[in-house]
């Protein structure tokens, strides 16, 4: 996933659906045009908002988890891109990264190794840190975007209840996960 998120924040900034048009109940989500990408942090953003431009703030999302069942499996490794946009949709900054291990009650099944290529090793110790997150996802977050917001929802939701209240929006039509 680390490697997915650096990808994602030095990706083409694609136009965002409007936030607003999304649906809070998780039910009636439409992709929104691709990864919402822009400059790696540090450097120059893919697009400058002019002066006085009102801009949003979004998160991308991404967890890996020990299984699909979003009541018994356990979140192993939670990561989020924060970024701004404007009004019509264009990434202008990627704002900040997070990105954790949570070590789960059991072993990682050595499927969901081959699928995550998270290990027992790499995750013994690690709990991702709920005051950290919900400080990352604070109320200028307009919407949480995911590949497959359906599954990430449930997860982050039972983890963190700060997810409960923010539109959701998925970044990709047909997932291959199953859930």
């Amino acid at each position: 996933m680390r490697h997915r998120i650096e990808r994602i924040a030095r990706a083409p900034s694609p136009d965002v659906t409007n936030p607003d048009e999304f649906s809070r109940d998780g039910r009636r989500l439409e992709p929104v045009g691709g990864l919402p990408g822009a400059a790696a942090p540090g450097a120059a953003p893919a697009s400058q908002p002019t002066i006085g431009q009102d801009c949003r703030t979004g998160i991308l999302l991404d967890t890996e988890t020990t299984g699909l069942d979003h009541a018994k499996d356990e979140i192993i490794e939670l990561g989020m891109v924060k970024f701004d946009y404007t009004g019509e949709g264009r990434i202008v900054c990627v704002k900040d990264t997070f990105s954790a291990f949570n070590e789960p009650s059991a072993p990682i099944a050595a499927e969901v190794t081959s699928i995550t290529g998270i290990t027992d090793e790499m995750v013994a110790g690690h709990k991702i840190d709920e005051a950290a997150v919900n400080a990352f996802v604070d109320d200028s977050v307009v919407v949480v975007i995911a590949h497959n917001s359906g599954f990430d929802r449930k997860f982050s939701e039972r983890y963190w209840p700060v997810f409960e209240h923010k539109a959701w929006a998925r970044s990709q039509a047909h997932s291959r996960c199953r859930n």
